[in-house]
C-alpha cells in the first residue's frame, strides 16, 4: 500500500482506524474504477472482452512491463530494437486509443 499511496497516506489509514472506502481506494489509485455492486460483474466482463480483443502477445508484454515496475529494463541494441520492444509492450494501448 505504501508504494501505491505514499507513506503519509498509508500511515494515516493504518493508524487512524478510519474506514477505507471504495471511493478512497479509487482516489488513491488502488483500484481503477468503482461501480455499484449490481454492476460490477457486467463491467468486469465488458473490460475483459475489450482486452481479449487485443493481440495476446501485446497484452502479455504490457502486463509484464507494468508488473515489473521500476525493475523493467530494456537492453537497447539499436533504434529498431527499441521500437520493436516498445511496440510489443505498448502497441495495444495505441491501437485502442487510435494513436499511431
Amino acid at each position: 500500500m505504501t508504494r501505491a499511496v505514499g507513506k503519509s497516506k498509508a500511515m494515516e489509514y493504518a493508524l487512524s482506524g478510519r474506514p477505507f472506502t471504495a471511493q478512497d481506494a479509487e482516489k488513491c489509485g488502488l483500484v481503477s474504477k468503482v461501480f455499484p455492486k449490481d454492476q460490477v460483474l457486467g463491467e468486469a466482463i465488458k473490460l475483459a472482452e475489450e482486452i481479449a480483443g487485443f493481440s495476446q502477445p501485446a497484452v502479455q508484454a504490457g502486463k509484464e512491463a507494468i508488473n515489473s515496475g521500476n525493475t523493467f529494463k530494456i537492453k537497447i541494441y539499436d533504434n529498431y530494437t527499441l521500437k520493436l520492444t516498445f511496440t510489443r509492450a505498448f502497441g495495444f494501448f495505441f491501437q485502442h486509443m487510435n494513436c499511431h
